[in-house]
């Protein structure tokens, strides 16, 4: 049984090893895929609070929550989420 087990522990150091040069990537895909899913309930959230607004005030709200917002919550937190990966990794 602990043959299986180191085994496996094994296998996981060497596919860990395998996917460090990766990390970033796998940190912005993950960030990407969040922001993705979510951007429906925070664009409704952003329609709220300025829905009986002039219609400028609402198409800049638009682009800066999509465009500024979700950009920079993408490239600030993907730095910090590979960082966690990493220490991840290295912590196997």
């Amino acid at each position: 049984m602990d043959s299986i087990i180191t085994l496996f522990q094994d296998l996981a150091l060497t596919f860990g090893q395998w996917l460090k040069p990766y990390l970033y990537n796998i940190a912005l895909l993950l960030v990407v895929c969040l922001v993705s899913l979510y951007a429906n309930e925070i664009i409704k959230t952003t329609k709220r609070f300025v829905a009986r607004r002039h219609f400028i005030l609402r198409v800049c709200a638009f682009v800066l929550v999509t465009g500024f917002g979700f950009g920079l919550l993408v490239v600030f937190v993907t730095p910090l989420l590979s960082q966690l990966l990493m220490f991840l990794v290295c912590a196997g």
